[in-house]
């Protein structure tokens, strides 16, 4: 316990200096100021503990004093806010690609400014630039633009989050040149290199969410995850699940160590596993979660060697103290604090839970009942108690949301991680060697992570799944912490402190593995009965934040997108959503018109999917696109039949030829299946309105789909009656003020009788007709 009372007198140093312009060596001259008292209370233990304690305070405060910056000329950051400069360096963490845009840290050696030579210099810059071409970890880079301090906004420092990483410039909207590749050491490129080609595997083997879901648990890569799953994650207070946390590595090594001990001894299999989990923390980047655990479980596996048990409370201040030690910055890193927090929930309260748990159940069931019972539920619920406990506080205070379905969200869904890391784990690998096998591997992960998506998607659809916790200070946070701890103790029998061990890695297979092995192909068949067509046609007009996307899936299963514009993350995931998990096959791609709000996320979409029909309207395809398939030019009158009933007709496009760099007439389509007709006019210019209204082009519509660029349509009183729909879909930027003409326009709409829905209320919209009726279902 007094290693746990050091580690936290040494956190606490650290956080009394943050801020203050003390110098290190006077830290240190107080921390010497101790070594009398520790000396002559040698034979009493209690004082000598305070007296070191003192002592690490004052040590913690030294510790950060030194990591505090101070530039000079051959510092990088010395020249931040000086205008445009030229500056050469090496990516040196894995690039993230959100969307269109990519951002990486350079750590740059060689600058040059408009007015003098070029310098030698060092430092790190966080790099965003358009995703124009693709970057990798040990590419040495050339860089044009603005090198700034990163700024301080009202309610989040962007500056304190890089400064804790080491990083104190930023360079946006960068011209960025490959001058060359593998220029890091070549071990940890080796890993990276690895750790994309998996990345890739996995899109390859599933479809979003599941695969951007399962590549943030097993790799580390949260990028793919849409904002419409993070959200409900979030909502629900299941956030802990995307991403990698210790409790991964528990498993891992858990994983590791059975394996290991079936070909080597005792010892061999100690090493091999620590090494092993030492590896993947390097593989997925060294999260502070993860990193606390390697800390964690490799005292765990020397203890148990030396046969010994080890303290937990001494287990963690050891994690703590190390990891600050190495980078004191990290104790305000928020994946550090719910980490250690929840660790520490798990050692103080797992216990007595089970046991206020177990006394419950012996009053109704009897004792082999209630093992059972217990052993059940224990890492479900009693777990996931015990955690919530302990981060709740810290939740509120970061992201002023508290979660009221938090408990049966986990109950519900943490028995179903360890199989989908192992399942999907394999599967990337096996791929490698067999994708036929890796495939099949896959669709076994699908289903505990659909599990996981779809139970946290209906949970956070609830009403008051989550409330607000806004204008909360760090202050009553403390005060919250104090009076948890301070029942605690009050609680707790004496000696009570001193008896918790670090609980190992329980066996939580069951042996039972052909019943659940048949379970899982009963419920993969299930699943992909449902997902045949079922003979209705489905249109899901999908919301992609600032773009337009369409796809209709008919009834004999046909997929046809229309438009890829905005987040290519949420329109991955509604993909991944509206067709069969194993398809990765799109019928036809109808481009209406070339730029971001028509095409942005098609380089998403592509990585995934494969079109076998493109059709555009004339004009030429977007830098990147023009390798794929042969692209047919849309005419007025073109018409697409499917043999099941449905067709595509072109009412308007671009005629003629077109002047270079002009997007050129939208195509406008008709999508009729029985008694539905769905109009999707496009971006209409003036013209285009009037020679459809003059050749009485524009049918009595079922729905009418008005993307973001609509603004001459929303403005010509006579097109929306002539069209008068029964529905109106609108897409609607969040957070957006409606202009003018839509609100007239909707004033003319509501008046005809149209339901209207708008994007920025309800997300995306399914509709399901069978060409007589209709159904209407939103995201939101």
């Amino acid at each position: 316990m007094t290693l746990f009372y050091l580690a936290m007198a040494w956190l606490a140093g650290i956080a009394v200096a943050n801020g203050t312009d003390t110098s290190w060596w006077l830290w240190l001259a107080l921390a010497g100021m101790s070594l009398p008292g520790i000396f002559l209370a040698r034979r009493k233990p209690a004082w000598r503990t305070v007296f070191l304690c003192a002592m690490f305070l004052m040590l913690g405060a030294m510790r950060l004093s030194l990591s505090v910056p101070h530039f000079a000329t051959d510092d990088i950051a010395f020249y931040n806010d000086q205008g445009f400069v030229q500056a050469e360096g090496v990516i040196v963490k894995p690039p993230e690609v959100r969307d269109a845009f990519a951002s990486f840290e350079v750590r740059v050696d060689r600058l040059e400014l408009p007015d003098g030579p070029p310098r030698d210099v060092r430092g790190r810059v966080q790099v965003e630039t358009t995703a124009t071409q693709e970057y990798h970890f040990g590419d040495r880079v050339r860089l044009l633009g603005e090198l700034r301090t990163p700024p301080e906004l009202e309610n989040f420092s962007y500056r304190d989050v890089l400064a804790r990483k080491g990083i104190y410039s930023t360079m946006s909207y960068t011209q960025v040149d490959i001058v060359a590749a593998h220029q890091a050491g070549p071990l940890r490129e080796f890993m990276f290199d690895f750790r994309a080609g998996a990345h890739q595997m996995i899109k390859r083997l599933l479809p979003d969410p599941q695969a951007a879901l399962l590549a943030g648990i097993l790799l580390g890569i949260e990028t793919d995850i849409s904002p419409e799953v993070s959200d409900a994650f979030s909502a629900v207070g299941a956030t802990h699940v995307i991403v990698i946390s210790g409790s991964n590595l528990v498993i891992i090594a858990g994983l590791l160590q059975s394996l290991a001990r079936r070909v080597l001894r005792n010892c061999g299999t100690v090493f091999v596993t620590i090494a092993g989990i030492v590896f993947y923390t390097l593989f997925v980047g060294g999260d502070p979660a993860v990193t606390r655990a390697v800390f964690m479980v490799t005292l765990g596996l020397i203890a148990n060697q030396l046969g010994r048990q080890t303290y937990g409370m001494s287990s963690l201040g050891f994690a703590a103290l190390a990891m600050t030690l190495i980078n004191p910055f990290d104790l305000w890193n928020v994946s550090f604090q719910l980490s250690f927090m929840a660790t520490l929930g798990l050692i103080l309260y797992v216990e007595p839970l089970q046991n206020l748990l177990t006394n419950s159940l012996l009053r109704v069931f009897p004792v082999e009942r209630t093992k059972q019972i217990v052993g059940a539920i224990s890492d479900a619920f009693v777990v996931t108690v015990a955690a919530q406990i302990t981060t709740t506080p810290i939740i509120a205070l970061y992201f002023g949301r508290l979660s009221l379905l938090s408990l049966p969200t986990n109950f519900l869904i943490i028995p179903a991680q360890t199989p989908l890391m192992v399942l999907g784990g394999l599967a990337a690998i096996a791929a490698l060697v067999s994708f036929p096998v890796g495939q099949f591997l896959a669709w076994g992960s699908w289903l505990f992570l659909s599990w996981t998506i779809e139970v946290v998607r209906f949970f956070a659809d609830l009403p008051y799944a989550s409330i607000e916790a806004e204008n909360i200070s760090p202050l009553s946070i403390a005060a919250v912490y104090a009076i948890i701890f301070g029942l605690t103790w009050m609680a707790m029998p004496p000696g009570e402190g001193h008896t918790n061990r670090w609980q190992g890695l329980r066996q939580s297979l069951s042996v039972k593995v052909i019943a659940l092995f048949g379970l899982a192909i009963a419920i993969l068949v299930f699943a992909a009965s449902a997902a045949l067509p079922n003979g209705r046609l489905h249109v899901s007009f999908i919301d992609t934040g600032s773009g337009s996307a369409t796809l209709i899936v008919t009834p004999s299963g046909r997929h046809i997108l229309v438009d890829a514009g905005g987040s290519g993350r949420r329109l991955s995931t509604a993909l991944g959503d509206g067709l069969p998990f194993w398809s990765r096959r799109l019928d036809l791609v109808v481009l209406t018109q070339p730029g971001p709000e028509h095409t942005g996320a098609l380089p998403t979409v592509l990585k995934r999917y494969q079109p076998a029909a493109w059709m555009t309207n004339g004009a030429p395809p977007e830098t990147g696109l023009d390798a794929q398939s042969d692209w047919v030019v849309a005419l007025p009158g073109t018409q697409v039949h499917v043999d099941d009933g449905v067709t595509l007709m072109v009412l308007h496009t671009q005629t003629g030829s077109l002047i270079e760099g002009e997007p050129g007439e939208p195509i406008s389509l008709m999508v009729t299946y029985g008694d539905a007709r769905i109009l999707l006019p496009g971006n209409l210019s003036p013209e285009g309105i009037k020679a459809l209204l003059d050749g009485s082009l524009v049918p009595e519509s079922t729905i009418l789909y008005l993307s973001h660029d609509r603004d001459d349509i929303a403005s010509n009183e006579s097109f929306l009656t002539t069209a008068g729909p029964q529905v109106t879909i609108i897409a609607v930027e969040p957070n957006k003020p409606l202009p003018e003409a839509d609100q007239h326009m909707l004033s003319c709409l509501a008046a005809a009788g149209s339901s209207i829905y708008r994007a920025d209320e309800t997300g995306t919209v399914h509709v399901e007709t069978d060409g007589r009726q209709m159904w209407i279902r939103t995201a939101q």
